[in-house]
């Protein structure tokens, strides 16, 4: 795990500034705002999805 943690950690570091410029050329800058709305969503869809845990009485 640690082996896969120090992997990818550079990795996301070196794609991450070239994915955001290629986007920032191709689109401009409202496409940050675009890609933020769209994670948003997916996360707001994934937490909704997920059931709530029910409250149960704790007799002390």
């Amino acid at each position: 795990m640690l082996g896969l943690c120090a992997a990818v950690q550079p990795l996301t570091r070196t794609l991450g500034p070239t994915l955001g410029g290629l986007l920032y050329r191709g689109f401009g800058v409202p496409v940050f705002g675009h890609v933020q709305f769209a994670v948003n969503l997916l996360v707001f869809l994934a937490l909704w999805r997920q059931p709530t845990p029910r409250k149960t009485d704790k007799v002390r």
